[in-house]
């Protein structure tokens, strides 16, 4: 974070780490709501193999939070050095929609067959909640 300017202070801006047990997710605990939101800033970011999906928890009220701090990172984070592809997909002129893909397609297959027109600034594969 330090070198995004994502940290507000000097030392570790992670105080506490959750892991689930089967290791697909995890609640991390900040040091304060500047560099939690902040944190949202690295949507995306590559871990090894995977662009990391960087969320509130699901009973995160923004109204009961707004006194508390920024509910949306500083623009002064700069993350445009660090491997990214967003997940979460902003409404501008430049989204575009594909449909019509096999349904065994998963995000790095899409992510191949997009590949030749240039880099993904963003990218979500939405899947059916029914057939997956």
């Amino acid at each position: 974070m330090a070198s995004t300017g994502a940290a507000v202070a000097p030392g570790p801006s992670i105080g506490c780490v959750k892991v689930s047990a089967d290791r697909s997710y995890a609640f991390l605990e900040l040091r304060s709501v500047e560099e939690a939101s902040n944190a949202m800033a690295f949507d995306g970011i590559l871990f090894g193999d995977v662009n990391l999906k960087i969320r509130r928890p699901s009973n995160y009220n923004p109204e009961e939070a707004a006194p508390l701090g920024p509910a949306t990172p500083d623009p002064s984070v700069c993350t445009a050095h660090l491997p990214m592809c967003k997940t979460v997909v902003e409404d501008t002129w430049d989204k575009i929609f594909v449909g019509g893909l096999p349904c065994n397609y998963g995000d790095e297959q899409v992510k191949e067959l997009l590949a030749p027109y240039g880099p993904l600034k963003s990218f979500n594969l939405v899947m059916d909640k029914n057939t997956g």
